[in-house]
Parts: structure tokens; C-alpha cells; sequence
């Protein structure tokens, strides 16, 4: 039936438009985060970790100087499995 093909495409076009509004979101609140860690010098995130395991030359000093200038990308990727019906 071409109304239940319009209709299920209508869907996963909202359901996309969905996902990248989240996605958006939650990368924007994520950099305000990590932002602020930077700013209180805190690491909760384990990212002076990571760095350690890469850099042969890495010291706590050095980490604790470079932490509240470092660029941290953050990337989301947001897929909806299933949704629910309103009756």
C-alpha cells in the first residue's frame, strides 16, 4: 500500500533526524565537559592515561602543564534500534 511506504519512510527519515540531533548534543555537552575538567585539572577521563601509553616521554609535570591546552575530538554516533508506537 503507497500510504504504509510513505509512511515508514517518513519514519526513518525522522529517526535520522533524531540521530544526528543527539549525536550534536551530546558532542557539544561532551566538549563543555571535558572543557571544564581541563579548566579544574582533573582527568576522570583517562586521557593523560592514554597519552602515557603513546609517549615514551610523558611525565606527570609535563601532563599536568599540557592537559588544560590539549584538543580532545569527540565524535557520537547515535543509532535508534527500535521505537515504541503511541496508541
Amino acid at each position: 500500500d503507497e500510504s504504509t511506504n510513505r509512511l515508514n519512510f517518513d519514519k526513518r527519515k525522522a529517526i535520522k533526524l533524531v540521530e544526528q540531533t543527539m549525536e550534536k548534543q551530546i558532542e557539544q555537552r561532551g566538549r563543555q565537559m571535558v572543557k571544564r575538567f581541563q579548566k579544574l585539572g582533573i582527568d576522570p577521563l583517562g586521557i593523560g592515561s592514554k597519552v602515557r601509553s603513546h609517549d615514551r616521554t610523558w611525565s606527570a609535570k609535563k601532563w599536568k602543564d599540557l592537559y588544560p591546552h590539549v584538543g580532545v575530538n569527540i565524535k557520537v554516533d547515535v543509532k535508534i534500534r527500535d521505537t515504541g508506537t503511541i496508541s
